[in-house]
């Protein structure tokens, strides 16, 4: 049995998935007293935003910027916390995060997530370490699609 779409061979997509799935939200933890925190998500990042700010909820401080249709909407699925949100337009949210960050005040953030699209992590991991002087053991970016790819998207709402 061949798995291709469009020509092409999905067995390097599927090894792709079954390494994503390997590393479920549930694995990813933040120090719980960690403080100043950024969490970045299109819709992928949704769960994994939701998931670390619920599990320190009430300890937790910094800032939340996610893809989402209005600010309330965004505000609904999270669980509450001191950090502050910001949802972001999903059409734009890729071109927009890496700008976003860069105005946040230059005080300490001691964790950096994004989960998105491979621009937006590729030049939100950049800021991460050339503004706030993150490294690979307090920040993460992930991508988990590629704009123009065929079959790739990011949907949530």
């Amino acid at each position: 049995m061949a798995f291709t779409y469009s020509g092409r061979s999905l067995v390097p997509l599927f090894i792709a998935l079954i390494a994503v799935l390997s590393v479920s939200t549930q694995d990813i933890a933040v120090d719980t007293h960690a403080q100043n925190v950024i969490l970045a998500g299109d819709a992928n990042g949704l769960p994994q935003i939701a998931h670390v700010t619920k599990s320190v909820v009430g300890e937790i401080t910094g800032h939340v910027f996610a893809a989402a249709p209005s600010q309330a909407a965004l505000e609904a699925h999270l669980p509450k916390s001191k950090m502050r949100v910001c949802a972001l337009n999903p059409d734009a949210f890729s071109k927009e995060m890496a700008e976003r960050l860069e105005q946040c005040p230059s005080e300490p953030f001691s964790y950096g997530s994004l989960v998105g699209e491979f621009e937006a992590a590729q030049s939100v991991e950049t800021v991460f370490k050339q503004t706030f002087g993150l490294d690979k053991h307090t920040q993460l970016s992930i991508a988990y699609w590629r704009a123009g790819a065929p079959g790739h998207h990011s949907r949530a709402f």
